[in-house]
């Protein structure tokens, strides 16, 4: 059974999920299952976010959920986003009683930094 089963990623505080780059990560990753999702924030039209705790609780409450979606395991996600969708998957990965693994990706080019915790095996 491979580590990482699907991956979620997050567009930055003014993006949506239609970002160029995330849908081309998702094309790039294939077969591997990929969602590109939006805060509550962004599917209810808002513009401006939320405080950075309230986007980290959300994550965590709809981790089932978007693990359904995909036919994963929770503990097997790559959560992952630019800019602020990055930082609110760091910070979730952080929490002393959550387990996940997080890519934050910073620029729109080749310049990425990789933030992760270990993968079960």
């Amino acid at each position: 059974m491979p580590l990482i089963e699907g991956l979620v990623l997050f567009p930055g505080a003014g993006g949506t999920k239609e970002h160029a780059t995330l849908a081309a990560l998702e094309d790039f990753l294939s077969p591997l299952p990929v969602m590109r999702h939006e805060f509550s924030y962004r599917r209810e039209g808002k513009r401006v976010p939320p405080r950075a705790p309230k986007l980290v609780a959300e994550l965590k409450a709809e981790q089932q959920a978007i693990a359904d979606k995909l036919g994963c395991r929770p503990d097997r996600l790559v959560f992952g986003g630019r800019s602020m969708g990055g930082r609110v998957c760091s910070m979730a990965c952080l929490l002393p009683d959550y387990f996940c693994s997080v890519i934050h990706f910073i620029h729109l080019t080749s310049r990425t930094s990789y933030v992760s915790n270990t993968l079960p095996t």
